[in-house]
C-alpha cells in the first residue's frame, strides 16, 4: 500500500526524480497486484479486514483503562458515538465536536499535512475552536475551518466510536472509487482478444492506481529561496526532492545566533506578553 501511495505521489508531479522507486521495489508492486482482480491492489479491502478494528499508533499509546499499547492497539471499542459524554476543556485537553475525515497510514505518511505512519484524523474542535481557520498551520486543514489532521496517539481511547465512523465513512468512498477505476478500466480495454490474458491474471506492467489529489494551499505572497544563507544549494528533502532546506549543525546556528537556544521559553510563564505555546489544538514538531 505504501509503495502504491508513494508511486501515486510521484505520478501526481512530486517526486519526479524519487530516489527509492527503484527495479527490485517495482517488481515487489507489480507482484503484489497481479493477485487481484484488474491488477488492483484495493486498500478499502485491506483496510476493512485489518485496521477497521485496529489502531495504528505511536511507540506508547495509553487507553483509559491504563493498558499500554506500541505501534498497534487491537480491538477497538465498537459502542455506539451517541454515548459519548459532552466533555470539558482542560489539563492540556480540548474537547471534539466530531472526526470528519480519514487517512489510513500509509496515505497519512505521503500527506503534506501529517508524514507519520499512523492513523490520522481530521478533527472538527468544538466551540471556539471551530471558528477558527487552521489552513495555514502545520496540520491545519485546507477548506475546513476549525479542524486540524491529529494522529491516533493524539486522541483518547474514549473517542473510539468516532474513529470507527471515519474509517467506515472512508472505506465505503473509496470502494465506490475502486470500482468506478475498475470499470473505466475494463471499459477502456474493449473485447478481449485472442490469447490476451484475463483480467485478474499476471500483466507484465499494470497502470498505477489513481489516488484522489490534495489540494494544496499556494501562497502568492511566499518568495521561495534558491541557496542556502552561506550561498550553497539547498538540501533536498528526503521525500519531497522538489522541496529545498537550509540547515546548519549547531555548531553554525550557535554562532550565527549566540545563546538563542538559552532563551527559549520552557514553560508557558516564560513567554514574552502577546505570545504563547500552541493552543489547542494539535501537536507541534519541533527540534528543541
Amino acid at each position: 500500500m505504501l509503495l502504491e501511495a508513494l508511486e501515486a505521489l510521484q505520478a501526481q508531479g512530486d517526486n519526479k526524480s524519487i530516489f527509492w522507486c527503484d527495479d527490485e521495489l517495482r517488481r515487489v508492486l507489480d507482484q503484489e497486484r497481479s493477485k487481484f482482480k484488474g491488477g488492483q491492489l484495493s486498500s478499502a479491502l485491506y483496510t476493512e479486514k485489518r485496521l477497521l478494528n485496529v489502531a495504528i499508533t505511536g511507540t506508547k499509546f495509553v487507553d483509559s483503562e491504563d493498558r499500554e499499547f506500541a505501534y498497534r492497539r487491537e480491538n477497538v471499542r465498537i459502542e455506539d458515538k451517541s454515548c459519548l459524554l459532552e466533555g470539558e476543556n482542560g489539563g492540556g485537553f480540548f474537547r471534539v465536536r466530531d472526526i470528519v475525515g480519514y487517512l489510513p497510514p500509509w496515505e497519512a505518511f505521503c500527506h503534506e499535512k501529517c508524514g507519520f505512519y499512523q492513523d490520522f484524523y481530521q478533527v472538527r474542535w468544538e466551540y471556539p475552536f471551530s471558528e477558527v481557520d487552521y489552513s495555514s498551520v502545520e496540520n491545519g486543514c485546507t477548506g475546513t475551518v476549525g479542524a486540524t489532521w491529529e494522529p491516533d496517539e493524539c486522541l483518547p481511547s474514549h473517542l473510539d466510536p468516532l474513529r470507527l465512523a471515519a474509517k467506515r465513512a472512508w472505506i465505503k468512498k473509496r470502494r465506490e472509487m475502486e470500482q468506478r477505476l475498475l470499470d473505466e478500466k475494463i471499459k477502456g480495454a474493449g473485447p478481449k482478444r485472442r490469447g490476451e490474458p484475463e483480467l485478474g491474471g499476471k500483466r507484465p506492467s499494470p497502470e498505477p492506481i489513481q489516488t484522489i489529489a490534495v489540494k494544496k494551499e499556494e501562497r502568492s505572497d511566499v518568495k521561495r529561496a534558491r541557496l542556502r544563507r552561506d550561498g550553497a544549494p539547498l538540501e533536498r528533502d528526503c521525500f519531497r526532492c522538489m522541496i529545498g532546506h537550509d540547515f546548519a549543525t549547531d555548531e553554525k546556528m550557535e554562532q550565527s545566533f549566540p545563546g538563542i537556544r538559552a532563551g527559549w521559553p520552557k514553560l508557558a510563564r516564560d513567554y514574552p506578553k502577546g505570545y504563547g505555546v500552541v493552543d489547542p489544538p494539535g501537536f507541534l514538531l519541533g527540534r528543541l
